[in-house]
């Protein structure tokens, strides 16, 4: 499909990092997820992440990571215009809003000429007859110079019922408009009987939502998504297994094997007499099955070879106590949505939950993670008594994460030099333009211990929809005319823990400037000008807990929290929200 706006390809240099779709919603969290489900119905698991934009983040720094923004139906047009700047900027707009009459205050691509606008043609599966979206003759409705007055020509279109959906495509953007809602789950209607079909079946109507997205450049896929898997349970010492099973069954629940959690259960699923499972083990993003000492037949063919990773394993406690699941709702909320769990973990498990593939991954302060096969997904329990050094900073440990894999793979023999840095607070990056992957904390205390479940996302081999860390790995033997080999994930992960160990016990026993002097080897700001409210600051560092520390002109040095601000510190941002 040929477009007037650049397509993406697969460099370095020009692929598209823009992977977020937004749904405007005013807030209306019902609203959106009934329209969440409908996107996700065409677009696949794992391409791009939905969210939800109102005035609450209207200010937030989502431009530039946004493929496109949804408008559904009935929102009001005055809030159109936080659009116009996404839309020059090349940003795509799809409205599903019916309320033509306010066209005006509708964000529209300026500056078109004749050879920039399309006529796009929907065929319906369950009709012979085809639905005609807009023609506009090239040419004839040019102002000035060829210039188009796109308003005065979609105004005059879509007042023919018939011509209901208008797609104009610039140079860099695409505003697409439609009379019909296809994003809804259902439609009444009684309009003419190709019109009907659309609005009150869900197949042609899921077939012309593809069609309208292709439009934008979103990929569109009809595969359903991957079905949650059981998880695996097993150890570096059966011991180890063995020890979780004695304490989960001293566990008072409601029904045997069956620890309950705020936000989800895990049921252990334990063998009848003859090797067999006896119960359904069809797991949900709310209840997960957990089969303990998996044999090598059921482990064989699995995305991840857990067996492999623990023979490269040379930590003393940690990563030693694994669970596995090839398809996994969340690698996080495991944890810490069912604390009993975590407790029944102790510091010696060492334990880790590992996925080939997340259905919900997170990401900081709400954030979805897009999480396909190919990727080094984990959450890592750490157990800290309180009176330790790190306990009493237990921010900087998403810091720590973070390096402990970057140097970890800089570490490598012949790797040293390939750019892998790290993007204060929680991201990892190549160069300074490629985001790899991110490290999200969550902590909870129970008596003198913090327990911390550590997850990191991080991307190795998955060329689609991002840039994998391999993909890096061969643009740098092209540039350097280097050899290096495509990184694996059992023996990276391996390392990366190893790494992890190491710089916990560092932290924990020894002056911070080495770790630091590592870090700041690392990160992307040294010296960085960034404009706090409107004011130049020079970044210094990060203090002892992994704040931002920067200085003003006036000398005046401040430190800033990530949770109450709002950072986008490639482009030199920094917004101070406001406490209550």
């Amino acid at each position: 499909m040929h477009h007037c706006r650049a397509l993406v390809t697969n460099s370095l240099e020009t692929k598209d990092a823009r992977l977020n779709v937004m749904i405007m919603t005013e807030g209306c969290e019902r609203q959106f997820h009934q329209f969440k489900q409908q996107l996700e119905l065409c677009v696949g698991a794992n391409q791009y992440t939905i969210y939800s934009l109102s005035s609450a983040n209207y200010t937030s720094p989502w431009q530039g990571s946004c493929r496109a923004v949804i408008i559904p139906p009935d929102v009001q047009a005055n809030s159109w215009s936080v659009l116009d700047e996404f839309v020059s900027d090349g940003g795509c707009v799809i409205s599903f809003n019916s309320k033509w009459n306010q066209l005006n205050g509708f964000p529209y691509p300026a500056g078109l000429t004749a050879n920039c606008l399309r006529s796009v043609r929907l065929c319906l599966d369950t009709s012979s007859e085809p639905f005609n979206v807009l023609t506009i003759p090239g040419g004839e409705d040019s102002g000035q110079d060829g210039v188009i007055d796109g308003r005065k020509v979609l105004a005059e279109a879509i007042l023919d019922k018939e011509s209901s959906v208008a797609v104009v495509i610039s140079v860099e953007a695409v505003t697409i408009m439609s009379y019909i809602d296809l994003i809804s789950s259902h439609v009444e209607s009684s309009d003419t009987k190709v019109l009907a079909s659309l609005k009150s079946d869900v197949l042609p109507r899921r077939h012309a939502l593809r069609k309208l997205l292709s439009e934008a450049d979103i990929g569109c896929s009809e595969d359903p998504p991957p079905s949650l898997s059981l998880c695996y349970l097993l150890a570096s010492d059966k011991n180890l297994v063995d020890h979780f099973l004695k304490r989960a069954s001293a566990l008072q629940s409601s029904s045997k094997d069956l620890i309950i959690g705020r936000e989800n259960r895990v049921q252990i699923v334990r063998r009848d007499n003859h090797g067999g499972i006896p119960v359904d083990t069809t797991p949900t993003h709310d209840h997960y099955y957990i089969l303990p000492h998996p044999s090598i037949g059921e482990l064989s063919g699995l995305p991840f070879n857990v067996l492999e990773y623990l023979s490269h394993l040379q930590t003393k406690k940690l990563g030693h106590t694994v669970i596995y699941s090839p398809v996994i709702s969340s690698t996080q909320t495991l944890f810490t949505g069912n604390i009993p769990l975590s407790e029944l973990f102790t510091a010696e498990a060492g334990a880790i939950v590992i996925a080939s593939q997340q259905m919900r991954g997170k990401g900081r302060t709400g954030n979805s993670w897009i999480s396909p096969e190919g990727c080094l997904m984990f959450t890592l329990l750490l157990k800290l008594k309180s009176e330790s050094r790190l306990a009493g900073h237990i921010t900087i440990l998403q810091h720590l994460m973070a390096l402990s894999f970057v140097d970890g793979v800089r570490s490598i023999p012949g790797y040293q030099e390939l750019d892998l840095r790290i993007k204060w607070p929680n991201d990892i990056y190549y160069g300074k333009k490629v985001k790899i992957g991110g490290v999200l904390i969550t902590t909870h205390v129970m008596g003198d211990i913090i327990t911390a479940a550590v997850g990191c996302g991080i991307n190795i081999s998955n060329s689609y929809p991002t840039i994998s860390t391999n993909d890096c790995i061969s643009m740098h033997n092209k540039e350097k005319s280097t050899s290096l080999q495509p990184l694996t994930l059992e023996p990276l992960l391996a390392t990366t823990l190893r790494q992890m160990e190491d710089i916990l016990n560092e932290y924990e026993y020894n002056e911070l400037d080495k770790l630091l002097s590592l870090y700041y080897r690392y990160w992307l700001h040294s010296s960085s000008t960034v404009q706090v409210e409107c004011k130049p600051a020079t970044v210094i560092g990060i203090d002892d807990y992994g704040y931002l520390r920067v200085q003003y002109g006036d000398n005046k040095i401040a430190t800033l929290h990530p949770d109450g601000n709002s950072f986008d510190l490639m482009q030199g941002l920094i917004t101070l929200k406001s406490r209550t």
